[in-house]
């Protein structure tokens, strides 16, 4: 910087007509004015570029925070007081036994069916075997079906795209005594497959809080109380097991 300030003056020196060594002391003091202020111009430049590089630097820490901080499904589960979830096979379901959790649970699963075309593009896209998927949706029925009268479970074939997962720790009845979501702290998971991305990164979560989101948040909660409404009964064959070897 101070090289960038002398190389300066003697720009400035010739556009004046004056060499250096042979300049009067009014146009040493414009010349040195000139200088300070183009000096301190670019030092105060070089401060800004280095704060914001340590801005971006510090935002990028705080949203992988923010990611790695994210609470899995059993931490939300554990968390809430009642959850109404729509997923495609239930898999970490399973997985998780998030069923023990012990809270109430509305459960909507894609109908499993070989035939089903909603069933069939969604493990396209996520590159899973059709018959791992039915035993995971057939399981985790056959799991809420023996559970008390808190889990509720219906199937159902609409092309959506995505999975909600609804959870609230103070969950109210409307006026057709229906349990719902009422308070700013209830909030949802919203996860869609990406087909274009790579086998580990194909689900995009995002989390809408219903006092911060609450156009989004009802949006989706009335979807899925329409899905609800129209879910398919279950139907499972006896021989089916319910419970995981371990």
């Amino acid at each position: 910087m101070i090289i960038g300030g002398i190389g300066a003056l003697g720009t400035i020196a010739q556009l004046m007509g004056y060499t250096l060594p042979h300049m009067p002391l009014w146009a040493w003091l414009v010349i040195l004015f000139l200088g300070l202020s183009i000096a301190q111009f670019l030092a105060f430049r070089e401060v800004r570029r280095q704060r914001n590089k340590v801005q971006r630097e510090l935002k990028d820490v705080r949203t992988q925070s923010l990611v790695e901080r994210e609470p899995t499904l059993i931490e939300n589960f554990k968390k809430a007081k009642m959850a109404w979830v729509l997923w495609f096979t239930g898999t970490k379901a399973r997985a998780d036994k998030v069923l023990e959790t012990g809270i109430p649970v509305r459960i909507l699963l894609l109908v499993p069916d070989v035939n089903d075309d909603t069933l069939l593009k969604v493990l396209k896209e996520a590159e899973t075997p059709l018959d791992e998927a039915i035993a995971d949706i057939k399981f985790l029925t056959r799991r809420a079906l023996m559970m008390n009268d808190k889990i509720q479970i219906g199937w159902y074939s609409e092309d959506l795209g995505y999975t909600l997962s609804i959870y609230e720790t103070n969950p109210q009845k409307d006026k057709n005594n229906e349990p719902i979501p009422t308070s700013d702290e209830a909030w949802l998971v919203f996860a869609a497959l990406d087909p274009k991305a790579g086998a580990g990164e194909r689900t995009i979560e995002r989390i809408f809080n219903r006092g911060k989101d609450a156009a989004k948040f009802q949006a989706y909660l009335e979807k899925y109380k329409e899905i609800w409404k129209q879910r398919v009964r279950v139907k499972l064959e006896n021989d089916e097991p319910a419970v995981d070897n371990e």
